[in-house]
């Protein structure tokens, strides 16, 4: 899963500084979107050449124990607005063939590329999202943890989502703070605060077992509650969406926060186990999603392996734009979130087309700026 502005917030962990430019930033995207929307000035402000990818997690109602949390499910009538924008403004293809026009240089750029994927391989996405791809002839791509396929276990955001959600955020928060090693800081009790304090305190409260412990004093069976929740797609439901244009790639094992894990063969285990599950089952290997999306919470460590066993590009979320120079430099590929955009036109305009133009622009514009500003005596 990548960031939802709700996520970041809970990634900066009280960094309240950058939540508030976070917001205004958004707030302001937003609003210029709309203007320019209004006022009739809604061409693609992108390069035609630059592949909007856009990505989505689950499609429903958001309030089963799972995500109500999480804010990663979209409701079905707003995806269902996004199709049909989309369809109105861009060109969708499958990820494999956006990405090669990318690099064609007689590809059709009017209109642009756009490429649908969804992260986390979630069981809507075959009961609420396929139908609605199918009544359009639209292509997509889901990127699978491997370890949750066939819903045996849960990923542990989900797993945590679920916990505040059946015993609330005072239980969950004493019981992290009583059973976590002692050099990690004691649990804020606010649901946001303990998922962010899940992801911060990631390879500690993995070798110390802190969530397997918890279910133990809960007296609850982790297999239980996955088969119970049917949050993820099941292999027979994977080979039926095959048939009707859906391609299926790496979101990595488990869903790790990867620049968490301190050692290079976590990273490594993550990424390659998922590779050779698929690889087996005759999937796509050429592309990879990084959990969480941020190069923060990926590292460079996760960019190294991924292509070293064998994946051609990775995803992320980064600043929305594909620049063809970067693209084949990095073999990164950013994509757009539209999982909490609302369903009109100047929403969905100011996400793919405004927002990321806006913060490639600041991005590009920042390091210049330190790079000029004076130097203070010494």
């Amino acid at each position: 899963m990548a960031d939802t502005p709700w996520q970041s917030a809970a990634r900066h962990c009280g960094e309240s500084h950058a939540v508030n430019a976070n917001g205004m930033f958004l707030a302001a995207t937003d609003r210029l979107g709309s203007c320019l929307w209004t006022i009739g000035l809604r061409r693609p402000v992108r390069s035609g050449r630059d592949p909007r990818l856009v990505y989505y997690h689950g499609i429903g109602d958001g309030q089963s124990p799972c995500f109500r949390f999480l804010r990663d499910e979209t409701p079905r009538d707003v995806f269902e607005s996004h199709l049909d924008y989309l369809l109105a403004h861009y060109r969708i293809l499958p990820l494999q063939e956006a990405v090669e026009e990318m690099f064609s240089s007689t590809a059709t750029t009017d209109p642009p590329v756009c490429s649908i994927s969804f992260d986390d391989g979630l069981r809507s996405v075959y009961t609420e999202a396929l139908p609605a791809l199918r009544e359009r002839g639209l292509p997509a791509t889901v990127f699978l943890n491997t370890a949750t396929v066939g819903n045996n276990t849960l990923t542990w955001v989900h797993l945590v989502s679920y916990l505040l959600a059946e015993f609330g955020a005072q239980t969950v928060t004493e019981l992290f703070n009583r059973l976590a090693a002692e050099h990690v800081t004691d649990a804020s009790c606010g649901e946001p605060e303990i998922l962010a304090w899940c992801r911060a305190n990631f390879e500690s409260n993995l070798k110390t077992r802190l969530l397997d412990r918890v279910l133990e004093e809960l007296g609850l069976s982790l297999g239980e509650i996955a088969r119970e929740q049917r949050t993820y797609l099941e292999w027979d439901q994977i080979t039926s969406m095959k048939q009707h244009g859906i391609t299926f790639c790496s979101h990595t094992r488990s869903h790790a926060p990867l620049g968490r894990l301190t050692q290079e063969w976590q990273v490594r285990e993550e990424i390659e186990d998922a590779y050779e599950v698929l690889k087996s089952r005759g999937e796509n290997l050429d592309f990879v999603s990084f959990p969480f999306g941020m190069r923060v919470d990926y590292g460079d460590v996760a960019v190294r392996c991924a292509l070293a066993c064998g994946h051609a590009y990775a995803l992320e979320v980064g600043n929305g734009i594909n620049k063809l120079e970067r693209v084949a430099e990095t073999k990164l590929l950013a994509r757009v979130p539209l999982g909490n955009i609302g369903s009109k036109g100047a929403q969905l305009y100011s996400a793919i087309e405004v927002r990321p133009t806006l913060k490639s622009a600041i991005k590009n514009w920042l390091p210049s700026q330190r790079t000029s500003a004076p130097q203070q005596p010494g």
